[in-house]
């Protein structure tokens, strides 16, 4: 699925505005916004059973569960073996139970669930959002091992930040990890509370690992604008221009030709924006952490890898989505 908007749909069981089973699923520069499930199995937007998942420069904002037992209040991946969350915006979803943003829960079979989340922002969603369970939730994701799996979890140049998790006690607000094998960072995060995590993402300004931790006592602050329209063709939250920053010029994303919204800086190729007078990361890049780089940026037409005579080109990028 590519270049679309699934709004204001409602399910009474699972997905509710798209169901996919046993599919490797793609979604591309998708806004997915406003869509409701009533029943006991969840994913507000999506609801993928078997499969793999991936969710590209695309925005899954608004989204609910309603049912006291339902997960996923953006999506649900059920029974799945591969996931990845690249270059998107996961806002302001929620559910009465387990994953504001999103709950992956392992295969029934042998086998490993893997999980990527590369240059995203997943931050104001809601678990338990009624307070009616003591038991962590997750409030920007959950994510489990299946009856005869693991899942392993790997995070890079993303923010995980202001979610909440209504659990009397307990409570995750930003990340449930339940039969995890691995969580790995491969750094430039910036996670907003650590707690029920404090193994995994260990706190820190930055931690050993090189991400922005904070904890539950001194949560983190990501600093960003309100989600909106900010150049392209769906919501995002752009960083708010105010020093000191944890996000602004704090991450890397080598070889990346633009954010989440298609923007990037005409004289370079790339996304990277140096924001003047903001302290860069020293192991970075000066991209910013997260789906939106603060720019000025504009709309970066297509990489030409090879033009006519083969005399000139962007040799630098060559995506391996695109044949």
């Amino acid at each position: 699925v590519r270049d679309a908007v699934l709004s204001s749909s409602t399910a009474s069981l699972r997905g509710g505005a798209l169901m996919a089973l046993n599919t490797d699923l793609v979604l591309e520069r998708v806004w997915l916004t406003g869509n409701t499930v009533t029943g006991d199995t969840g994913g507000g937007a999506i609801f993928a059973d078997g499969g793999t998942l991936r969710l590209l420069a695309s925005t899954v904002d608004g989204n609910t569960t309603t049912h006291a037992t339902a997960a996923g209040g953006g999506l649900f991946l059920f029974a799945g073996v591969a996931a990845e969350i690249r270059d998107s915006t996961v806002s302001g979803n929620s559910t009465l139970g387990m994953g504001g943003g999103f709950y992956f829960n392992g295969t029934a079979v042998a086998g490993d669930l893997e999980i990527q989340v590369t240059r995203s922002t997943i931050t104001q969603n809601h678990a338990n959002a009624d307070a009616s369970n003591g038991f962590q939730r997750g409030g920007g994701f959950s994510i489990g091992g299946g009856a005869s799996t693991s899942a392993n979890l790997h995070l890079v140049n993303s923010i995980v930040a202001e979610n909440t998790d209504a659990s009397p006690s307990g409570a995750s607000p930003d990340l449930a990890l339940f039969g995890i094998t691995s969580a790995t960072s491969l750094g430039f995060n910036v996670i907003g509370d650590n707690s029920t995590v404090e193994s995994e993402f260990p706190a820190g300004l930055p931690n050993a690992a090189g991400d922005a931790v904070g904890t539950g006592a001194a949560p983190l602050d990501p600093q960003l604008e309100p989600l909106a329209f900010a150049g392209g063709a769906m919501p995002v939250h752009v960083p708010t221009a105010v020093a000191p920053s944890i996000v602004i010029d704090k991450g890397s994303c080598p070889g990346v030709v633009r954010d989440q919204r298609g923007l990037g800086l005409a004289a370079t190729g790339e996304r990277i924006y140096d924001a003047p007078g903001v302290l860069n990361n020293p192991a970075g890049d000066a991209c910013d952490v997260g789906a939106a780089e603060i720019g000025p940026l504009v709309a970066l037409a297509e990489p030409e890898i090879l033009l006519d005579g083969f005399e000139s080109g962007t040799l630098l990028f060559w995506d391996v989505d695109v044949p």
